[in-house]
């Protein structure tokens, strides 16, 4: 590498094998990252990765070079990162609230309310597995994980929302604009992209109030919104199955009718599917925590 400046603790060194002049080379090598001669002596003969949270390790990378050790410094992505969204099966449970609160005593419960439910970050596999284990031993309690890597987000602009043209030239430029091939779930502004990029979109325009939700902790509602192509009957016999025979006047009146709640997107698209083949018009709409709406 070029840049050998190391500015995260901790640092990836790969060294070829059977390189440099050994004794010199191994004294350099253990020294300068705190570890056995023997070891050192192992890594130049045979080669290896060497990861090590010693910043003193970078410098002495140009010694050993001098040396003929060839060795390649980078720095230490560590081990795949997960996050967890929390949520209740009935979010007014006190019991459950009480109870989630002794289990995670650390986390602010006012976000189980939020539009990502309660999320808690930047875990390892192995705690993101642990603490889901842990908290759906509690039944009401619905846990989903994300790896951090190949996670993908949509952006939403608050409820009622008006593009305005900066916003829709940029998206254009990054390939979301209204020319996009599939509508996104939601109304998402901008739909299946890298955190960065969504974060990127969210700074730019930090006055208009959008928000980045990563899709595997998104939920919907799945609203009625016309008559479509079904009689006046077929529509009364419908909604009478799901026990909603007397909202039919709020759908004559044209008043979206939440038929289904709490959905993910995989659920979302095929009810989505499934009502419209049938006939009705229908939307998926996300649920949201009043503070985003």
């Amino acid at each position: 590498m070029e840049d050998e400046e190391c500015t995260a603790e901790r640092i990836v060194v790969t060294i070829a094998p059977g390189q440099g002049y050994a004794m010199l080379a191994r004294d350099t090598l253990a020294q300068g990252f705190g570890i056995a001669g023997d070891a050192a002596e192992r890594l130049l003969s045979g080669g290896g990765v060497l990861r090590s949270d010693r910043r003193a390790g970078g410098p002495c990378l140009a010694l050993l070079r001098l040396l003929g050790v060839q060795a390649d410094l980078m720095q230490d992505q560590g081990a795949p990162r997960h996050d967890l969204s929390l949520r209740l099966s009935d979010p007014r449970d006190p019991t459950l609230r009480l109870w989630l609160a002794e289990c995670c005593p650390d986390v602010a419960l006012s976000a189980l309310d939020g539009v990502s439910g309660l999320v808690i970050a930047d875990l390892t596999l192995e705690a993101a597995r642990a603490l889901t284990t842990a908290l759906r031993r509690k039944p009401g309690v619905l846990v989903t994980s994300s790896a951090q890597n190949g996670a993908l987000y949509d952006v939403f602009g608050p409820e009622g929302f008006e593009v305005p043209a900066a916003l829709a030239r940029y998206l254009s430029i990054l390939g979301h604009g209204e020319s996009a091939t599939s509508a996104p779930l939601g109304r998402a502004l901008a739909s299946g992209i890298e955190a960065r990029i969504a974060a990127l979109i969210t700074a730019r325009f930090a006055d208009l109030g959008l928000i980045a939700v990563n899709q595997a902790f998104q939920r919907f509602d799945l609203c009625v919104t016309g008559p479509g192509g079904l009689a006046l009957r077929e529509i009364a016999d419908f909604l009478g199955v799901r026990g909603l025979r007397d909202a039919m006047a709020a759908l004559e009146r044209r008043e979206p009718l939440v038929v289904e709640q709490g959905l993910t997107r995989a659920a979302a698209r095929q009810f989505l599917n499934d009502y419209r083949h049938i006939g009705l018009c229908a939307e998926a709409r996300l649920c949201r925590g009043a503070e985003n709406r």
